[in-house]
């Protein structure tokens, strides 16, 4: 991300916002942030100046009298297990000759480490994209039925990724209740897909990696969150075992999209 004065006023009120909703002052909350949204919904529409009209298709999500959240709609699936997927935007500005991340872009690299070394996360960036994500949740809620958030699993032996604090936060805020974690599990490693791009190729090499406990999910609408929309393999397979286990709609909601995604569809 270029260097923008205000970034982290703008991650701190949005962080406060989120607190403000989990604790139960939810209007004074969605009532406050039409200034974050509008900076975000401005930023995303600087990443993608040339391209407007064509992909991403853009939906807004309205909070409050003319405030809005404008979130990215893939048409990139097809028939599959996912019902939706939906994205807070993209992860950097979408010139390939620049490296120029985005405000939403930023939130994220900061989530998943920063700080000492770049490795420790930014607990305020993790609750600013939690207060962006439960509008969606709000949202999908509302017009979908959905009573369930779920991340995906790591492919690492981490429990305490970004996609896992988000979802937990959502849980705690928006149901009342914790990420349950156990609901959809890895039952074996994936085989190593550095440098592999096709999609399809990568969601063949992941089938059968991920479980759904049907006790758990049998006839839930759930929410499924990820960091990264580039392939999809990731929210497809897991969208696959929550179906098979019963599960009655999958929408996944990916924190960003990437660039490699969107070229991939504009040939």
């Amino acid at each position: 991300m270029d260097d923008k004065p205000g970034f982290e006023e703008f991650t701190h009120s949005l962080a406060t916002l989120f607190r403000l909703y989990r604790d139960g002052r939810r209007l004074e909350a969605l009532l406050q942030c039409a200034p974050m949204l509008a900076v975000l919904n401005a930023d995303q529409r600087a990443a993608n100046p040339q391209r407007r009209g064509i992909y991403p298709q853009y939906k807004p999500i309205f909070v409050s009298g003319a405030s809005h959240l404008n979130v990215l709609v893939s048409p990139a699936f097809g028939k599959t297990s996912l019902t939706s997927v939906l994205s807070l935007g993209w992860n950097k500005a979408f010139d390939f000759d620049s490296d120029h991340r985005t405000w939403v872009g930023e939130l994220v690299r900061r989530g998943k480490r920063y700080g000492e070394n770049d490795t420790l996360p930014d607990p305020e960036c993790i609750q600013a994209l939690s207060f962006l994500a439960l509008i969606v949740t709000v949202h999908l809620q509302i017009k979908e039925g959905v009573d369930m958030v779920l991340s995906t699993p790591s492919s690492t032996s981490s429990f305490n990724t970004l996609p896992t604090q988000v979802a937990a936060n959502l849980s705690v805020a928006r149901f009342n209740d914790l990420d349950q974690g156990d609901a959809i599990v890895r039952v074996k490693a994936s085989p190593q897909m550095k440098g592999e791009h096709d999609p399809e190729v990568k969601l063949q090499m992941i089938k059968g990696t991920m479980e759904a406990n049907a006790n758990m999910v049998q006839d839930r609408s759930i929410l499924l969150i990820d960091d990264l929309l580039e392939s999809g393999a990731s929210i497809r397979e897991c969208a696959r075992a929550l179906r098979q286990a019963g599960a009655w709609e999958v929408h996944a909601l990916c924190l960003v999209t990437t660039r490699r995604f969107g070229k991939r569809l504009m040939g």
